[in-house]
């Protein structure tokens, strides 16, 4: 195989070498997105299947399409020469010992399909069917030698070079050599690669030696099949020295070192980073933005002799799993052999007669076989969902153990992927240097036995079992990046969330209003209440939490009929308008909650505009979640609709901001054209977003959802601190302000027999609220929270708090509480607009520690999650702190604290 391998690229190598220097001034053609995102899959037809034809072949196209493929690479179907004289057959085809005259690269017939795989007709229906299910179909293109017997001869001798006694002259194939001085048989090449363009709707072609074929031949030959198809794909086998194949004629090249380099790392005698080394040997001799496809197996790895072994027998399959990962993440097209995919061993050979050696395909049935589909499904999904791996410059990153791991980014200007492949079968520990100023974090895309140890700035310390590996996104380089400028009223904000049919008996705003001087006593400054806009009454439609409550209430909140008006379940206009005067005469903000996602089957303006929600091709509504009519941000009219609603309420009501609805599902720049025109009207407008997007804060938001399991249920310390991690690292600089909360509408509607109140109980709601206040963000108080209410609530029916229960016991110190925090936070300055700074503990998993710095005030967290008493150091912390508020805590940071269940101590 290596006599054969060095062969192919001595003469790959003979047409077009130039030097990195005779190009520098030649760059590679541009291609479609379809190539920068598309998965090969080579078709090996005579053991593809027991038959051996295409129309066997068709039977695993919907699997292939289900894998996500996107291009069908047939070997030559052709017409092959069946000359039985073994002096004209080329040494891997009497090494294959398969004694089979007609090899699939002697061609006979360029014209048509041999009968071996089927005829004419049944590569049209290959194709069609092919193209059916969403893929393309690229044939094999032999065209620097052909048969001895090839049905040109008769007619044009002058086809092929000859000796000067007339004989014809063979390459190392012992192949007829094709003369490409003649014009006519230059013509004749062309011209067929057109027919099969034209006339069989074929999408591509890959071309056999091209490096020994003139590139003036190929770069005339895509000229020509692009006025037929514009996206017509060529791939070249050639090299990466090939510079100028990819100026003109090609979209993709071989890099045959890439394979061999493989070979050598998993035979033990070359390091992993010689990856590294092979790559960037290929970027400096090809143009620059040159394309490459990435195999570790394909029809000439297994034809070799006999006993050839293909790479899941020879490696195993956690080490071709790495090989894999590689190929579909680093730079260029990613190439799956077939059977690859189900973990094929059974032995391959392109001489091979009809049923002697067939793909295993039982063995996709196996759990192995189930596993590396499984796995080629989610490497081919990520192909076709991350930018970062299709369009993304790859950097090579250091590591300490650089013989057995490779660690890469794929960056694009918003995105950063992070890869990190274990190529041997040891278990290593790694420290990955990244190349960011601060530390950071990646949400996971694909994970095999990695696990993180340790973050510390920008190295990355990683635990990787052998043949592990991982994949992981940072939205970015937002870090880099300014949120914009919230006003004052947002940093120095206490929230309380008023859900009104719970709020007051009978939901009436004038009763609301009465209570506005109670909550500016306990210290809020922000009212965000829950819609109060006229909600549709249509029986049907009901969402599966409206029906799954059970008040057998039409009328749900968040299914708007009129945004222009209050709902009369709750009063007029005019006492909306007298709510707000009130709050501001006691210098609190009011937010509306904007549902614009979806709305009411029987919105007002869909009358006048039918168009203003989502329609299929009969006209009929499309629901978004929650079974209601999507509407139609494609629609610009819509658009300034629901823009002017917004400024409607500012202008004539004088709010002070927006809680926008699943903010998320909404495009960003709906929001920010809403900020920069409700801007316009009030300099300060403040928005909440219901949504965790990363760039929510860059333009439209001053606030996010800080919607997080580990956050909602608050028992894990690690969690936590991992969950805001996360937050912080992948938004950009000043933007990771969230509003921080524990129960609120949504938890209160869906866990309404089990208010958090009544699962906590008072201590660890006492503790979790104490969190809320110290961490940065907005803190949020909801309705009945401040009285111990354990009142069952839900937003689709009458539910009032029990506001009698802020007269007990319970209730009255929880009340003093919530006084306590809001006075504490609005005395600290470090609570409002200092940093967080995580603080590390000898009991991580119990306890909270961070200090709240702003310039030279420093503020000590210490918080116990959990229901024991436990004993802490914290580690990190120099000097004496007096308490600020502390209970269940005695002790001091130099010497440790005891904490009680659930206790707490802040001090300055």
């Amino acid at each position: 195989m290596k006599k054969f391998l060095l062969l192919s690229i001595g003469l790959l190598a003979i047409a077009s070498d130039l030097s990195a220097a005779e190009n520098k001034e030649l760059v590679a053609k541009p291609v479609t997105d379809f190539v920068k995102q598309c998965v090969i899959y080579q078709i090996h037809p005579r053991v593809f299947t027991k038959e051996g034809t295409l129309k066997a072949a068709e039977a695993h196209l919907p699997r292939l399409a289900e894998l996500g493929v996107d291009v069908l690479y047939l070997l030559p179907v052709f017409v092959s020469d069946d000359d039985m004289d073994r002096k004209g057959w080329s040494s891997s085809q009497i090494a294959s010992g398969m004694n089979n005259p007609r090899n699939p690269y002697r061609m006979k017939d360029y014209y048509h399909v041999d009968k071996e795989y089927g005829s004419d007709q049944d590569l049209k229906d290959f194709v069609a069917k092919t193209h059916k299910l969403g893929m393309k179909v690229m044939l094999d293109m032999v065209f620097y030698h052909c048969g001895p017997n090839a049905v040109f001869l008769k007619e044009h001798p002058d086809f092929v070079k000859r000796n000067k006694n007339g004989s014809i002259n063979t390459g190392h194939w012992n192949f007829p050599v094709l003369n490409h001085d003649n014009p006519k048989l230059r013509e004749y090449l062309i011209s067929n690669m057109e027919y099969w363009a034209r006339d069989y709707d074929i999408d591509g072609f890959r071309a056999d030696v091209a490096g020994a074929v003139p590139l003036s031949f190929w770069e005339e030959a895509r000229l020509r099949l692009n006025k037929i198809n514009p996206d017509v794909i060529m791939l070249a086998e050639g090299l990466a020295k090939n510079g100028k194949n990819q100026s003109i004629a090609y979209d993709l090249d071989y890099m045959f070192s890439w394979y061999q380099t493989l070979q050598k790392i998993y035979q033990g005698k070359s390091p992993a980073s010689a990856i590294k080394s092979t790559w960037n040997r290929g970027v400096q001799s090809s143009l620059p933005g040159a394309r490459y496809v990435h195999y570790l197996e394909s029809h000439d790895t297994t034809c070799k002799t006999l006993d050839s072994k293909r790479p899941n027998k020879i490696w195993g399959t956690e080490l071709v799993d790495t090989a894999l990962v590689l190929n579909f993440t680093v730079d260029g097209v990613p190439w799956l052999y077939n059977g690859q995919e189900v973990a094929d061993t059974v032995r391959h050979n392109i001489h091979a007669t009809k049923g002697s050696m067939v793909i295993d395909w039982p063995n996709g049935e196996t759990p192995g076989g189930k596993a590396r589909f499984a796995l080629c499904q989610k490497l081919c999904k990520l192909r076709h969902t991350e930018k970062t791996l299709t369009h993304g410059d790859l950097t090579w990153l250091d590591n300490s153990a650089p013989d057995k791991v490779l660690s890469f980014m794929r960056t694009t200007d918003s995105e950063h992927t992070f890869v990190l492949i274990n190529m041997s079968k040891e278990d290593v520990t790694v420290a990955v240097t990244l190349p960011f100023e601060r530390q950071v974090t990646f949400s996971t895309l694909l994970l095999q036995g990695v696990r993180t140890l340790k973050n510390v700035d920008n190295v990355k310390t990683l635990a990787i079992k052998g043949c592990g590996y991982y994949v992981g996104k940072l939205k970015g380089p937002l870090y880099n990046k300014q949120a914009r400028k919230s006003p004052d009223w947002i940093h120095d904000g206490i929230m309380y969330q008023i859900q009104p049919r719970a709020f007051v008996k009978g939901s009436q705003l004038k009763d609301m209003t009465k209570k506005i001087p109670e909550l500016a006593d306990m210290g809020i400054n922000i009212l965000y209440m829950c819609p109060v806009f006229v909600s549709d009454d249509d029986p049907e439609g009901w969402s599966p939490r409206q029906k799954k409550s059970k008040m057998n209430n039409p009328r749900n909140p968040y299914r708007m009929k009129d945004y222009y008006h209050v709902d009369p379940e709750y009063g007029t206009d005019a006492d909306l308008r007298e709510f707000i005067k009130v709050a501001h005469k006691h210098d609190m903000r009011v937010m509306l909650d904007m549902v614009y996602l979806h709305c009411g089957p029987n919105a007002v303006f869909l009358k006048d505009h039918p168009n203003f929600v989502n329609r299929d091709k009969d006209g009929k509504i499309l629901v978004k979640g929650w079974g209601f009519p999507g509407i139609n941000m494609d629609n610009p009219e819509l658009r300034e609709y629901l823009w002017k609603n917004m400024e409607y309420w500012v202008t004539d009501f004088d709010v002070d901001g927006f809680r926008t609805d699943v903010a998320d599902a909404i495009p960003l720049d709906f929001w920010e054209t809403a900020r920069e025109r409700l801007e316009k009207i009030r300099p300060d407008i403040g928005m909440l977003a219901e949504g965790t997007r990363p760039e929510n804060q860059l333009k439209a938001y001053d606030l996010c959802y800080g919607w997080h399991k580990n956050f909602k249920e608050w028992n894990d310390a690690v969690k936590i601190r991992e969950a805001w991690e996360n937050m912080f690292n992948a938004r950009p600089k000043g933007g990771a302000k969230f509003i921080r909360f524990i129960d609120n509408h949504d938890v209160a509607n869906d866990d309404y027999n089990n208010r958090v109140e009544k699962r906590w109980g008072f201590k660890r709601v006492n503790m979790a609220l104490l969190s809320l206040f110290t961490l940065d963000g907005v803190p949020m108080i909801y309705n009945g929270q401040e009285v111990c209410d354990k009142a069952r609530h839900s937003i689709f029916g009458q539910m009032p708090i029990d506001w009698d229960n802020g007269e007990t016991k319970e209730g009255k110190a929880r009340r003093a509480f919530c006084t306590e925090l809001c006075e504490l936070r609005k005395s600290q300055k470090a609570l409002r607009r200092g940093d967080v700074i995580w603080l590390d503990n000898d009991a991580p998993n119990e306890v909270l520690s961070f200090l709240r710095k702003c310039g030279d005030e420093k503020i000590l967290v210490v918080i116990n999650l959990s229901g024991k008493s436990i004993k802490v150091s914290v580690k990190g912390v120099d000097g004496s702190f007096k308490p600020l508020i502390i209970e269940g805590a005695t002790g001091d940071a130099a010497k440790g604290f005891a904490l009680d269940p659930y206790g707490y101590f802040v001090g300055k």
